[in-house]
């Protein structure tokens, strides 16, 4: 059995001669057409090489950009980068601040306090004086949030503030020049039927008022994925659900929100999208209608090249648009399609490259095909060679992996949603299926504060405490969401 492999691949405009490739966790490297291994694996990451002739890649922990030789073209010395934008000028992080606590084994992990702006010779033409920031959009604006000030909003290529309003927080602009916004309120009004997420312009004004429940960018086709909320009523508690559908520069629904999250991707470039009915997934066009039926258990998002991702009966192969196999479903996916509220997110599979090739894993050997499924001689040849060296690379980047962070997200969640299901004990929930449900999750909290954060037991214990006396409803939720976000901190 074949195993397409799942690889981390970064955005950019991809160049068709060579093509990255890597094994699960690195060490990553490039191949040129005929399969030839051109620039060695010793990348902890490797993105696709853009129209400038720069690949982003992550070396020992640090980012930096190599050229099509292998060379660094800006060494690799910060802690997070982006890809250049058009107007040559690329997103990048300094700074760390390094998260300790006694107990738990010394670093449990870090955050990128400080981002700016570098130009191609990797010098900083913004400082980093951000907190957050985005990568320059098409209309030559980057949304970031300033650390001295707390402002946030848009600025240009030369730092200088085109807007901020500490009331909305935006997204990236789309091609169009609309950015995602979300209008900060005192307290969230959905449950009244009013959303708070719309649309701003350049200039930092609402052009589609706040309505949705969420909002993402607009398509090449004028599309955006977008959901408003529904609120739920039971007889013991209520819940605000998101339906998603796609909205148009007006605001108007031209896809109604029926989607649930998770069933609907953005629209590719080829504008189709791909969404899920009755656990089958399909493609979509502009109007709503199918063009490939749903009929497939797992597919991507369509690549550069017009092919998706695409299995059937637990092995896949590759589609066009229309639904045909053009690589026959004889790989088993080995990754699985990151649907993060609705985003148009592709598996983490490198899928073909541009120049045709795909990366593979075959009973536990790495191999690479061509679009006809052939395997490539010469990439087999390096990979048999080098294989024991290419073992003590993975052994070193997964220690230091386990370094930086020694505590999981789902370990995270568990204490999460152990605090969460004291808070509805002691709010009386007493029904009886919310209650069986707040055991379970009790009992799973349990075990991951005894296994890795007694200390945070203890610390959070005097949040919880203050969470049942509060007089109203809202002050209790405040409470909830401080010991949710307290555990994030902590682990």
């Amino acid at each position: 059995m074949v195993a397409l492999h799942a690889a981390f691949a970064f955005a950019g405009n991809p160049r068709e001669e060579l093509s990255e490739f890597g094994f699960d966790n690195g060490p990553y490297g490039y191949v040129n057409q005929k399969g030839e291994v051109v620039i060695a694996p010793i990348f902890d990451i490797a993105g696709r090489f853009a129209e400038n002739g720069l690949a982003l890649v992550k070396y020992r922990d640090k980012y930096g950009f190599i050229n099509e030789k292998g060379e660094w073209a800006i060494p690799a010395k910060f802690e997070k980068l982006e890809p250049f934008s058009s107007n040559g000028l690329a997103l990048a992080g300094a700074n760390p601040q390094v998260i300790k606590m006694e107990g738990m084994g010394g670093i449990i992990g870090y955050s990128v306090r400080d981002f700016g702006f570098i130009n191609l010779q990797g010098e900083w033409v913004i400082k980093p004086r951000f907190t957050a920031a985005h990568s320059f959009a098409p209309n030559g604006l980057a949304v970031v949030t300033e650390k001295d000030t707390g402002k946030q909003g848009a600025i240009n290529a030369r730092g200088e503030w085109v807007f901020s309003d500490k009331s909305i927080e935006p997204s990236s602009f789309s091609a169009n020049g609309l950015a995602p916004a979300e209008y900060k309120t005192p307290s969230r009004e959905v449950a009244q039927g009013v959303g708070y997420w719309g649309y701003v312009d350049a200039t930092g004004r609402w052009a589609i008022e706040r309505r949705f429940y969420s909002a993402h960018a607009f398509a090449a086709n004028g599309l955006a994925l977008a959901s408003e909320p529904h609120l739920l009523k039971l007889e013991s508690f209520s819940r605000t659900l998101e339906k998603y559908g796609f909205i148009n520069v007006k605001g108007e629904w031209v896809i109604p929100p029926t989607f649930e999250p998770g069933d609907v991707l953005g629209f590719a470039e080829n504008g189709l999208a791909a969404v899920k009915v009755n656990e089958k997934w399909g493609f979509i066009n502009a109007q709503g209608k199918w063009v490939i039926p749903p009929k497939f258990s797992y597919i991507s998002s369509f690549y550069a090249n017009g092919w998706a991702l695409a299995s059937i009966t637990g092995t896949g192969g590759m589609i066009n648009i229309k639904g045909e196999w053009v690589v026959p479903p004889l790989f088993e996916p080995s990754g699985s399609l990151s649907l993060r509220e609705g985003r148009n997110e592709q598996p983490r599979g490198l899928g073909f490259a541009p120049n045709g090739l795909a990366w593979v894993m075959e009973n536990g050997r790495e191999r690479i095909i061509n679009s006809k499924g052939e395997f490539m001689p010469a990439f087999d040849a390096y990979i048999d060679k080098h294989r024991a060296e290419l073992e003590i690379q993975r052994k070193e980047l997964a220690q230091q992996l386990s370094q930086r962070k020694h505590v999981t997200f789902e370990d995270t969640v568990a204490l999460t949603y152990f605090w969460g299901a004291l808070y509805l004990l002691w709010r009386g929930l007493y029904v009886f299926w919310p209650f069986l449900l707040m055991i379970l999750l009790a009992g799973w909290g349990v075990i991951a504060i005894f296994r890795y954060s007694r200390k945070a037991f203890w610390l959070l214990l005097p949040v919880f405490l203050l969470t049942g006396l509060g007089d109203s409803e809202g002050m209790r939720n405040c409470a909830l969401i401080v010991v949710a976000g307290l555990n994030v901190f902590l682990l």
